[in-house]
C-alpha cells in the first residue's frame, strides 16, 4: 500500500509537467498572442532557472531538520502552491505585450521552481522510504508507472479539452451566420 502511495506522487509529477512542456508554448503563442520567439524565450528562462534551482534545492532538502522530515517540507509546501501557480499561468490577461511577457514569465518559472522543489526531494524520498534494493525497485517501478500515467494525461487531456471548445466554438459561430 505504500508502495502506491508513493507512486501517486508521479502522477501529478507528469501530468503537469508534460501539460506545461507540450503546450505552453504553443498557449502563448494562440491564447495570449506573443510571438513565437517571445513564448519560446520566456519558456527557456524558466526552464533555466529551474536547472538552476534544481541543483540548490537537493542540497536544501539534504540538509533539512523539519520535524515533518528531510523531504516532506518541501513536498507539503510544493503541493499547496503549484495548484494556484497552474491556474495563474493559464490564464489569459488583457494588458500591454510587457506586462503580458512578465506575468508569464514570473508563473513559468515559479511553476519549474515549485516542480524542482517537489519532484527532487519526492525521488530521494524514494531511496528513504525503504533500503532493500528489491522493494526500492518495486517502488521506483510503481511510481514511473504512474508517471507514464500522468504524462499520458498531460498530452491528451489539453487535445481532449480543446477538441470540446472547439465544437462549442462551430456551434456559436453558426448562430451568427
Amino acid at each position: 500500500m505504500m508502495t502506491l502511495g508513493y507512486g501517486l506522487g508521479s502522477l501529478g509529477l507528469g501530468s503537469t509537467y508534460y501539460f506545461m512542456s507540450a503546450y505552453f508554448v504553443v498557449f502563448l503563442t494562440n491564447c495570449v498572442g506573443l510571438n513565437p520567439a517571445t513564448a519560446t524565450s520566456i519558456s527557456a528562462l524558466a526552464l533555466m532557472v529551474e536547472v538552476v534551482y534544481g541543483m540548490a534545492v537537493g542540497s536544501f532538502s539534504d540538509v533539512c531538520t523539519s520535524k515533518m522530515g528531510r523531504r516532506k517540507p518541501f513536498l507539503c509546501v510544493s503541493a499547496a502552491a503549484m495548484l494556484p501557480i497552474i491556474i495563474l499561468v493559464t490564464r489569459t490577461i488583457d494588458a500591454p505585450v510587457f506586462v503580458k511577457i512578465c506575468y508569464y514569465l514570473t508563473f513559468a518559472v515559479l511553476f519549474r521552481v515549485f516542480f524542482s522543489n517537489y519532484e527532487i526531494p519526492y525521488n530521494a524520498l524514494g531511496a528513504e522510504i525503504v533500503t532493500d534494493y528489491d522493494k526500492r525497485t518495486r517502488l521506483r517501478t510503481i511510481s514511473r508507472l504512474f508517471s507514464i500515467a500522468g504524462n499520458a494525461v498531460g498530452y491528451i487531456m489539453p487535445l481532449v479539452i480543446l477538441d470540446l471548445f472547439s465544437g462549442n466554438e462551430k456551434a456559436a459561430g453558426r448562430q451568427w451566420v
